[in-house]
């Protein structure tokens, strides 16, 4: 009954430099840029040059700020599931480091094998000052022979997590 993680795809990248060997790729940028900055919006080349110089000096440090703010994704502690009088009741233990209403963990779901969603239990407010913590979803229905289910959790800016933890279903 006690869940196990289970990894589903890749961990999302930290930020980094720009290596010498990229520098020709912000070259073809530039000229890409050029090209649909004038034909579109009828820039003219002071003002290209300085939306260039803006992005090269300013884009990898926004894209650093938004690539660590993604590290953030929900984690699930622990999650049970036992029989309830109409269906399954699910408790799961998250932590995840909210700042408030404007990153927080907002919901985990519960899922079969065949990724068909069985239960959705939404978080509507952040837990600051609240980790971790345990939140129920009862009244899951759950098909007859399903020994299995999958549950992952969400963040207001991240979005779904790729880790899930695999939780055994006991009669």
């Amino acid at each position: 009954m006690i869940g196990k993680k289970v990894r589903s795809g890749t961990r999302k990248h930290k930020p980094r430099c720009i290596s010498d060997a990229e520098l020709p790729q912000l070259a073809g940028l530039h000229k890409e840029l050029s090209y649909w900055c004038a034909r579109s919006l009828a820039i003219d080349a002071p003002m290209l040059k300085l939306l260039f110089i803006s992005f090269a000096l300013f884009g990898p440090i926004t894209a650093g700020v938004i690539t660590s703010a993604r590290a953030d994704s929900p984690e699930i502690l622990k999650a049970t599931a036992e029989r309830d009088s109409m269906g399954w009741r699910f408790n799961v233990t998250l932590k995840h480091p909210d700042t408030g209403w404007d990153h927080y963990a907002d919901g985990w779901e519960v899922y079969d094998s065949n990724g068909k969603i069985l239960g959705v239990r939404e978080l509507m407010h952040p837990h600051v000052d609240e980790q971790p913590f345990t939140r129920t979803l009862v009244n899951v229905m759950v098909p007859d022979g399903t020994r299995e289910v999958f549950i992952r959790a969400r963040c207001s800016v991240e979005g779904w997590s790729s880790d899930s933890v695999k939780v055994t279903l006991r009669n």
